[in-house]
Parts: C-alpha cells; sequence; structure tokens
C-alpha cells in the first residue's frame, strides 16, 4: 500500500470512529482502539478541526491518573449533506448534518408515475435542496428508489410494482444535471440502514428489517453487515413462497408473499370482506376511508374488517420470517413502510411466531420502525456520509497542504 493510501485509510477511519462511536471519544481513546500513534492522531484531529469537521471540548471529569482527555465531536453547522426517497408517488429530500441528523425536509408528489415523471422530479427536488442547503455541501447525493437497483451504475433494473421493466438511469440523469457523484439503493434497504445506524440503542448486530408498501423487501445485517448477495439483490424477501397454490406472481412463481402482502392486497382484502361479508366496520359507513393509512389507524382501534385484513397480511409475513429465521438466526425483526408501521401487524406476528418456533431455535424479538417519516431518506444520506472523506478528499488534500 502507498504511504499517501495508508493515511488516506488512517484519516478515514478517524473520522468514521468519531461518526459512528457512541459518546464523545478522547485523542487518546482513538489512537487505542484504532491502533494509532498518539501523534498520528493529533496530526489527523488538528487538520480535521481545521477544516470544520470536528470539535472539541472541554476536558471530562477525571477520577485516575494523568491528564485527562478532550470529547471530540462531529460538528453539525458546517457540512451538509443531501439525501432523496420516493415514498408511495412523493419524493422526500433531506438535508442532514454529519451525524445523519435532518435539519431541512422537503416533499414533491410526482404527477405520473412513469420513469421520466419520476427523474424530473428528482431532479427539481434536488436542486432546490442544493439552493437551500445551510452550509458546505457535501459533494454527492443519496437516493433511495423502488425495485431491485444495479447499485453499481446507480440504475433501477426493473420495478414491477409500478409496472417498470426497463432500466432507469438515475445516477446518469443526476450527474449530467448536476455533475455529483450518487449512490443508488432500494429505499427499503435503505430504511432499514436508518433503523441499525440511527435506532439501535442496543447496537444488535443480527437484525432483519423488512419494508411493507407497494412491494416488500427485507434489508439483512449479519454481525453488523449488510448481506447484499452476488449481485446485490439480497433481501428479496417478496419471493419467499408462502403458499404453493396461490396467485401467480409477476416472477413466474404462485404464492410469493408479495401476492398476499403489501398495500394493494390489503386493499383488495378489505373491499372483499365489506362486499362478501356482515362484518361490522366503520369503513362501510365511510368508504373513502378504505386507504393503507386509515385502514391500519382502524386496525389499532379495534376496527373488526380492518384487524382481519392487517392480520390476514401478518400470518404470511410470519411465516416467511419463520422460513428465514432458520438460516438467518436474527435476533430483531424490525417491520417498516406503509403497512409495516402496525401495532396489529407486530402482534399478530409476535404471536404466531412464539406458537410455531420450534424449541431449538432462538424466538427474534419483533418491533415497528422508529424512524418516520423519512427514514429511507435518513438511510440515503447515510451513504454519503459513509464516503463523506472521499468525496471531499481533494480539497481536504489542498488544505492540509496549505497549512
Amino acid at each position: 500500500m502507498r504511504y499517501e493510501d495508508m493515511e488516506f485509510e488512517n484519516y478515514d477511519n478517524v473520522l468514521h470512529y468519531i461518526i459512528n462511536e457512541p459518546g464523545n471519544p478522547t485523542r487518546a481513546e482513538i489512537a487505542k482502539d484504532l491502533g494509532l500513534s498518539k501523534a498520528t492522531v493529533t496530526q489527523i484531529i488538528s487538520r480535521f478541526m481545521a477544516y470544520g469537521l470536528i470539535s472539541e471540548g472541554k476536558l471530562t471529569e477525571h477520577q485516575g491518573k494523568g491528564r485527562p482527555g478532550n470529547p471530540i465531536s462531529i460538528r453539525k453547522d458546517v457540512w451538509f449533506v443531501l439525501g432523496a426517497s420516493l415514498s408511495d408517488t412523493t419524493w422526500q429530500f433531506v438535508i442532514s448534518d454529519l451525524t445523519g441528523e435532518i435539519v431541512q425536509t422537503y416533499e414533491l408528489p410526482v404527477p405520473l408515475m412513469t420513469p421520466e415523471y419520476f427523474l424530473n422530479t428528482l431532479v427539481e427536488g434536488l436542486r432546490h435542496m442544493i439552493g437551500i442547503c445551510p452550509g458546505k455541501f457535501i459533494p454527492g447525493v443519496g437516493i433511495g428508489v423502488p425495485g431491485v437497483v444495479d447499485e453499481e451504475h446507480g440504475d433501477i433494473v426493473f420495478a414491477y410494482d409500478y409496472g417498470w421493466t426497463h432500466r432507469v438511469n438515475i445516477a446518469e440523469r443526476v450527474m449530467a444535471e448536476f455533475g455529483l457523484p450518487v449512490f443508488v439503493m432500494n429505499r427499503n434497504n435503505l430504511a432499514g440502514i436508518a433503523e441499525y445506524r440511527y435506532a439501535n440503542p442496543d447496537r444488535e448486530q443480527s437484525m432483519i428489517y423488512i419494508g411493507i408498501g407497494s412491494g416488500i423487501r427485507a434489508t439483512i445485517f449479519s454481525d453488523g453487515h449488510v448481506i447484499r448477495g452476488a449481485d446485490g439483490r439480497a433481501g428479496r424477501i417478496s419471493h419467499v413462497q408462502v403458499d404453493p397454490e396461490g396467485r401467480l406472481c409477476s416472477c413466474g412463481k404462485r404464492g410469493c408473499l408479495f401476492t398476499v402482502a403489501n398495500e394493494t392486497v390489503l386493499l383488495e382484502d378489505v373491499r372483499n370482506m365489506l362486499d362478501n361479508s356482515d362484518i361490522p366496520s366503520a369503513l362501510r359507513e365511510d368508504p373513502s376511508r378504505c386507504t393503507v393509512p386509515d385502514v391500519i389507524l382502524l386496525a389499532e382501534q379495534g376496527d373488526m374488517i380492518a384487524c382481519e385484513a392487517v392480520k390476514h397480511m401478518a400470518l404470511a409475513i410470519s411465516k416467511a420470517i419463520r422460513m428465514v429465521s432458520v438460516v438467518l438466526n436474527p435476533r430483531l425483526i424490525v417491520l417498516g413502510g406503509p403497512v409495516g408501521d402496525s401495532e396489529v401487524l407486530v402482534s399478530v406476528i409476535s404471536d404466531d411466531l412464539k406458537e410455531n418456533t420450534g424449541y431449538q431455535d432462538i424466538l427474534p424479538e419483533v418491533r415497528r420502525c422508529s424512524i418516520k417519516p423519512y427514514g429511507s431518506a435518513r438511510g440515503a444520506v447515510s451513504l454519503v456520509i459513509d464516503n463523506a472523506l472521499s468525496l471531499i478528499h481533494e480539497d481536504f488534500i489542498n488544505s492540509v497542504k496549505q497549512q
């Protein structure tokens, strides 16, 4: 390894350590945990401070021998990060500081869900957010999208829940408009990353996030790392077969989880019960409430049809979780997305897992997502934060040389 590469790696490791380590570490703690000399860490910290990346606080209380350390933290008032994610038919844009804390939000509905309008609205929103950035802008954009994503090229390969069967070139369009590097990932994967990084106080390393909306997808963490798969498609829980005699799926199989667990199926189930049963429901009195948010809310309130529809979906999801859990052995399952953010769903799945998990298997905890409504967009900014030093590398190196 060249000296320049090793030096950059040291800088990058120190910055990531300060961003990701809980609390505010001292120089001595950074040196010890990263295996660097105190002189090297002091040099790196000094240059980061001069560039506005970090600050060093007052001396901490100290009970032992020696000089106490100064707590080091990421500055929140200099550098900012841009992320975006599609939520249903609306682009959600966020600006965050380098800790991932959101400081600005903006939403733009997509007037027509075609790739052209999808991209045009994205560009419009990014231009607006770049214009209102409150400080220095890390030159990169994280973007969450539906469907199967080619992360290397920043394309949607296909998104069947929107009827898109051909590639949508996101990175190419954004680069052409703004000249910015782009990090593109499936929106449910990003929501899972946000839950893992920002709503995981126990730092659970074995976790599965399942996002349920127009589609359904899992983000799988093992030993704290996202399992990507051979070509980035790991986590497509939507195509776990839960009923071999069930509906024909777009993938060609029958009874995939996607055929019984998404927004459209939930509302179809509700309408079917309204038309073919006498079960009492507030939805009979006001059919305009037959929307996903209202059905989830009514289920929480005990509405019989809403509860039954959510329960049908929950049992199918639980079956898929049981199959996946035998292989992956997670300790935590987090449910999110427009449908997944339901206490009824969590309760039914938890009870079903207790009843049907084998005695040799570990029963995972199941809970709702904590980061909403901008979870996926917050995951998107984390992609930029992870690459922050690389993105500002040239300017940073020039500033170091001038010192």
